[in-house]
């Protein structure tokens, strides 16, 4: 791989795979909320899916943050002003925060649920079949979770699409250079024989004419 194709790569692929990254986050964040919501009885998972939850969500707000801005520490540039990159990572922001504000109220109100069927006041089953639960879970977190999904899914599509644009634009590059490279290295041999040529001459014509003088004299 030739510098020039390097160069493009690390310059453009790194910022475009923070849209997989922020894709591949999105769904692990939504997973665990779901499996917290799941747990019956054991506080320790509520806590473990809650948390992971939270580590998630913080990583997702971190890696738009950087796609928008741009991050020196990990030479990535930022979103182009105006493109569809920056306007489909607002799109992601502004779905998120109504997302976050419903994960909330489900997460204490799940931490609530626990607590009354540890302490008796409730049973597992009336626990898991309450009827906010399920209205929060699977209803209102439902239609935020969509919105979410598909702001998300257009900045890894857009992201995927341009990430073969700048890897097809760095092996146009490798191939010119290649080329250039063997004009010069044809350059160089047919200025070399020409350069050879010209020497040659420049010492032949003298040896000739002394040559030719001493015949003459020995006649």
């Amino acid at each position: 791989m030739s510098k020039n194709m390097n160069e493009v790569l690390e310059t453009r692929v790194p910022q475009l795979d923070l849209g997989n990254q922020l894709d591949g986050l999105s769904k692990a964040a939504r997973m665990n909320l779901l499996e917290m919501s799941m747990v019956r009885r054991n506080m320790e998972n509520y806590t473990k899916y809650r948390d992971r939850y939270y580590e998630k969500r913080d990583e997702m707000k971190k890696t738009a943050d950087i796609i928008l801005k741009g991050s020196k520490e990990l030479g990535i540039s930022a979103a182009r002003k105006g493109g569809k990159i920056e306007e489909h990572t607002l799109a992601f922001l502004d779905a998120l925060r109504p997302f976050e504000g419903l994960a909330d109220k489900l997460i204490a109100y799940k931490g609530q649920l626990l607590q009354n069927v540890i302490s008796g006041k409730i049973t597992e089953a009336e626990g898991m079949l309450d009827e906010q639960l399920k209205i929060l879970s699977r209803d209102e977190l439902k239609i935020v979770d969509k919105a979410l999904e598909e702001t998300v899914g257009k900045i890894a599509e857009r992201s995927r699409g341009q990430m073969d644009v700048a890897k097809q634009e760095s092996m146009s590059l490798s191939r010119t250079a290649g080329l250039l490279s063997l004009i010069a290295i044809l350059v160089g041999i047919a200025l070399a024989i020409t350069i050879g040529y010209l020497l040659a001459r420049s010492i032949v014509k003298p040896v000739t004419a002394i040559i030719d003088g001493l015949k003459e004299g020995s006649d």
